[in-house]
């Protein structure tokens, strides 16, 4: 087993604005490891903010694509950019503010101790719009047919893995199929992973912010599952 020695920490921005700083503040007040920001193509002022508040700071390092490419294709950029700066490990974390700083030394313990991955479970989800609640019910259902396992909550971002499991659990979603299809990746390479308890901080900002998941993306990873599965059977991985 590798020695973990750097954590960075990955998280997309996209239209996040003031949410994203005090986010970024937070993390930066509660643990030591490197921040790489990832500017996914925003249209509001969340480039100049964060170059504003952070650009001179040694641990924080900002990418930013010319276009909105999506979270998941943002999660891929900020790992690589880790992998190249000699992290082991990485650990993605949302810049609304939905989760909570604290919890990052969790999930690093949960490297530490050998764990290939670590998933991020909600515990207060009453605050969800009802066809995310529904989606999240219904791709664990079908998870659970296809794969014979499932977990509690299938779409939160909160997520740590390190270099080795990165490269076996590849997504090629770009945008809200990313954390399913890594599950699916997770359980057809027969990676470990430990579950992390997870409270979603709701804000009133948050409250008010509209939820971008739309019926359209959610039929697009219902209908990708199937796909996800066959592709682990095909490359021989159950």
């Amino acid at each position: 087993m590798k020695i973990i020695k750097k954590i960075s920490i990955v998280i997309p921005v996209y239209n996040e604005g003031k949410r994203a700083v005090e986010t970024v503040n937070n993390i930066l007040n509660n643990i030591k490891n490197d921040l790489i920001l990832v500017n996914d193509g925003s249209s509001d002022n969340s480039q100049k903010l964060l170059e504003k508040n952070f650009s001179k700071n040694k641990r924080v390092k900002i990418v930013s694509h010319t276009i909105n490419r999506g979270k998941g294709v943002a999660m891929k950029t900020g790992a690589k950019i880790a992998w190249k700066s000699g992290a082991d490990a990485v650990i993605f974390i949302d810049a609304d503010g939905q989760h909570d700083p604290k919890l990052l030394k969790n999930f690093e313990k949960s490297l530490l101790s050998g764990d290939d991955v670590a998933i991020g479970v909600r515990i207060n989800k009453s605050q969800m719009s009802f066809f995310r609640k529904f989606s999240n019910w219904l791709i664990r259902v079908i998870l659970a047919v296809l794969y014979g396992q499932t977990i509690d909550d299938m779409l939160c971002g909160y997520r740590a893995m390190t270099k080795k499991a990165y490269k076996k659990i590849r997504w090629t979603s770009p945008r809200y199929g990313v954390e399913t299809e890594m599950m699916c990746n997770i359980w057809q390479s027969g990676l470990n992973y430990r579950k992390i308890v997870v409270e979603t901080i709701y804000t009133e900002k948050r409250k008010q912010k509209k939820d971008c998941f739309t019926t359209k993306d959610g039929l697009k990873i219902l209908l990708q599952l199937p796909y996800w599965w066959w592709r682990g059977r095909s490359r021989g991985k159950m």
